[in-house]
């Protein structure tokens, strides 16, 4: 198998990825706090906390508590919802979500506008890696599969150097503007997504099976299964407790939360802090 024939699926996804954490790790960078002039149009211009007029407290809890409290609860249902639906279209939608959300951000005047697409924006995010590395399981070719995880995961690096790389934009655009571009980028890759990647084999496989059981039912006159009598299936809370019961994941997950704590402490105040202390 060439390479060529996993770009169709990699690349679409990869670049699904990279507009997930670029669009989530923007704020980082469009803030200012050296500045305490209110009435300054050069500093409301590249800075969305001079522009709308919010303090530390507040960016700390738009940077941190606003997007990961439901991305942390939105990605335990996450693998199950994957599981169950339409993988690429949990791709496409989400993206489309957390780009819409970019969009409101850019566009708001209001505190409390900037939390809620922040909010959004978690919840949206959660469902990018179960199905994209699920999607390269199912599409690419064993053989292959190693390079395209690696490719695949190299979106978060990508991603991250893109958000502060958006200094760049902000002293040309502004703040609003490179909101802007940012979402129109995660609007272009959901879209390639959409016109590029296969269909979930999941679901074209239970769609098969469903019309073999529905004729085999009706050639011996029993007709059509009921969705019960078709398949049992769990529901993706008990999946999620089933999973937290086992002492392991509790450990992994613990761990999983205090490194994820302390990383996002530091990207959280690492861009802000260097303009405090090099203005």
């Amino acid at each position: 198998t060439s390479i060529a024939e996993i770009v169709p699926i990699v690349v679409p996804l990869l670049l699904v990825y990279v507009s997930n954490q670029w669009s989530r790790s923007s704020i980082y960078y469009l803030v200012d706090f050296t500045n305490t002039d209110s009435n300054n149009a050069a500093a409301a211009f590249t800075a969305m906390n001079q522009d709308i007029g919010f303090d530390e407290a507040q960016y700390g809890a738009l940077a941190s508590i606003a997007f990961t409290a439901l991305f942390a609860v939105t990605s335990l249902f996450a693998g199950g919802l994957a599981d169950r639906y339409d993988r690429k279209l949990l791709t496409v939608g989400s993206a489309c979500v957390w780009s819409l959300a970019t969009f409101v951000t850019a566009s708001s005047v209001e505190y409390e506008q900037v939390l809620a697409a922040r909010v959004l924006m978690g919840l949206a995010c959660a469902f990018t890696t179960t199905s994209g590395y699920t999607l390269i399981r199912d599409l690419v070719p064993k053989e292959r599969a190693s390079l395209a995880n690696s490719i695949y995961g190299s979106g978060v690096y990508l991603g991250g150097g893109l958000s502060s790389l958006s200094i760049l934009l902000d002293g040309r655009i502004g703040w609003r503007g490179t909101m802007d571009f940012i979402a129109a980028f995660g609007v272009g890759a959901a879209a390639l997504s959409a016109l590029s990647i296969k269909g979930d084999p999941k679901m074209l496989d239970q769609s098969k099976n469903n019309d073999d059981t529905i004729r085999d039912s009706k050639a011996n006159n029993l007709g059509a299964p009921s969705r019960d009598e078709a398949k049992e299936e769990t529901s993706p809370i008990s999946d999620v407790t089933d999973v937290l019961s086992i002492p392991r994941v509790q450990w992994l997950f613990a761990g999983s939360f205090l490194r994820f704590c302390s990383g996002l402490c530091i990207g959280v105040w690492a861009a802000a802090y260097y303009k405090l202390a090099f203005p």
